[in-house]
């Protein structure tokens, strides 16, 4: 039997992950507009002496609403990001932007040290006496 952990954290809470873990990342916005189609892009990044949002993994999902006049419409969307392996360490995070919309793309708030990823830990279960015979 496989056990399966959920947890869900929101910012600026810490979810402790390991390599091969899927992140799924939930974000909303409001929107007033005509008919729209575009992506939501999510990235998992830890800062190096270059880039302080140097992304370690990243995936998008399509999204497309429907023609939204005042008061608008709230969208809410998802990626799932797979942690890579490599990297372990408490100052990893998480952004979200829009891309493939009209205009410039429209970025979330970068969220530093939210993620924490561990080496896998070990996992026992079901330990059971399977036979005995006199020797």
């Amino acid at each position: 039997m496989v056990t399966k952990r959920v947890g869900l954290v929101a910012p600026p809470g810490v979810l402790t992950v390991s390599p091969g873990d899927v992140i799924r990342v939930t974000s909303e916005f409001d929107y007033t507009g005509p008919a729209v189609s575009g992506k939501i892009y999510s990235a998992l990044y830890h800062p190096t002496f270059l880039d302080p949002h140097d992304e370690i993994a990243r995936n998008s999902k399509d999204f497309s609403i429907t023609d939204s006049p005042p008061p608008g419409k709230h969208f809410t969307g998802y990626v799932d990001l797979t942690v890579p392996e490599g990297f372990s360490g408490t100052d990893f995070g998480l952004y979200t932007k829009l891309i493939g919309i009209p205009g410039a793309d429209i970025f979330s708030p970068y969220y530093d040290n939210i993620i924490e990823i561990v080496g896998a830990v070990p996992e026992f279960s079901n330990l059971v006496i399977s036979s005995y015979v006199k020797r």
